[in-house]
């Protein structure tokens, strides 16, 4: 299951294809099927991308607001599937909505899901282990760098939630995207997102130099 506290007050719109996702930050919302789609494809790479087989893998569902968990969590796995929130994601960078995925992948890997539906819970150790492999295994420090922003430090968490719970504080996860960053690792999506920046900055100076 997947907690987080603080949201950044930010949009983030993607176009999912077939092939790649695209990523585009605009000051507007994104369609809630389009949102779907999102999470469908990053369920997808995520399972895949800690080693879990075509055919164990599960597929990816709506929660429900009727799910006791909907107020709490942001998703959470099961043996039926992984349920996500997209009410609490919607406003989360794309970041942190790929973190979210293979956190639950890590559950689903490892069998920690052994009920179906919202009765789902994992322990203080499988919560821990699944932050770390999941945010290791991203393999874009900008990624973890957007989940830092969504989780509290060692200090805001006054009555230490998360320690209780096994889940890491944003100093933690800061920790791992300097690790990631050291070895220059970036996804799909954020390596468009830096070099588009990048064109876009040659171009600026190409035009400026023009017009002098």
């Amino acid at each position: 299951m997947k907690i987080k506290f603080s949201i950044p007050n930010t949009y983030i719109l993607l176009f999912i294809s077939c092939r790649s996702c695209t990523i585009h930050t605009e000051d507007q919302p994104v369609k809630k099927s389009t949102i779907y789609k999102i999470y469908t494809v990053l369920g997808k790479e995520a399972q895949d991308a800690v080693g879990i087989p075509p055919e164990k893998q599960v597929p990816i569902k709506k929660m429900s607001v009727l799910d006791p968990q909907f107020n709490i969590a942001t998703a959470y796995a099961a043996r039926d599937g992984i349920y996500v929130n997209q009410h609490r994601l919607h406003n989360e960078p794309y970041g942190s909505k790929r973190c979210t995925m293979f956190h639950e992948a890590i559950h689903i890997k490892y069998g920690d899901a052994t009920c179906t539906g919202a009765a789902c819970s994992s322990s203080k150790d499988q919560e821990r282990r699944a932050d770390l492999e999941s945010l290791y295994a991203t393999q874009c420090f900008k990624c973890v760098q957007e989940e830092k922003a969504c989780q509290l430090s060692q200090d805001d968490d006054e009555d230490g939630y998360l320690e209780k719970k096994g889940y890491l504080y944003a100093e933690e996860i800061e920790k791992i995207a300097q690790d990631l960053y050291r070895e220059h690792k970036l996804c799909t999506v954020h390596t468009s997102n830096y070099l588009y920046h990048i064109l876009h900055m040659l171009r600026s100076i190409f035009i400026s130099k023009k017009n002098t």
